[in-house]
């Protein structure tokens, strides 16, 4: 599988399957995108009606693990590693895609983590990327969860969101050829259901490990 439409300049179904509330959003947002004229936004609220859901709920069937393949497991995944009960997960929204990759082959993108958490919160929430080892079934067999969090710039009045991280680059290095889920612009709500985030992504780029020309 190569990776498609990793500037978001099509319909999100175009490549991505879309779990929760995520939109295509342009310049207008008070952000401006990294690559060409769009991003994406996933949001922990119902941010746009023209997203084709909510957020996913944590822990629970049909909820945010099962739409990325991760076992129900208690904590879980998404929790805060260092207190899963008072920094528990509640809801969330991501993109995936299955890509196809030889070891060496370098993922690329930008994020921006967005949010109206109060600076001195003890249990922020975050931004994730998601990277899944995929086995001869489909399965996910291993993940690798990378998070973002700390807005402290200030975005633009009239935002619906306060603060941003500012675009960030992202880089990951396959040490291993196969089939990988990719869970890209996934954003979470820790502790509680207030104090909305968002996560935009933009310029997804997978690049051979033999050409270094982007696939």
């Amino acid at each position: 599988y190569a990776l498609t439409n990793g500037s978001f300049e099509t319909d999100l179904t175009d490549g991505w399957q879309v779990g929760g509330n995520v939109t295509r959003q342009t310049s207008a947002f008070g952000v401006t995108p990294t690559n060409l004229i769009y991003q994406s936004l996933a949001t922990t609220f119902q941010f746009s009606s023209s997203a084709v859901e909510p957020p996913l709920q944590v822990g629970v069937q049909d909820g945010l693990e099962d739409f990325l393949g991760i076992p129900l497991d208690s904590p879980s995944v998404f929790d805060d590693p260092n207190d899963p009960v008072q920094g528990a997960a509640s809801e969330g929204s991501v993109l995936k895609q299955n890509i196809t990759v030889q070891a060496g082959d370098v993922l690329t993108l930008d994020w921006n983590f967005v949010s109206n958490d109060d600076a001195n919160v003890i249990f922020p929430d975050y931004a994730f990327i998601l990277i899944s080892t995929l086995d001869d079934l489909g399965t996910v067999a291993y993940n690798d969860l990378y998070r973002l969090s700390n807005a402290t710039l200030p975005l633009p009045l009239g935002n619906p969101f306060q603060n941003q991280t500012g675009y960030l680059p992202f880089t990951y290095t396959f040490t291993a050829g196969g089939t990988y889920l990719l869970g890209v612009g996934g954003v979470v709500d820790i502790n509680d259901f207030d104090g909305d985030s968002g996560v935009l992504v933009d310029n997804v780029v997978i690049t051979s490990s033999s050409s270094q020309i982007p696939e």
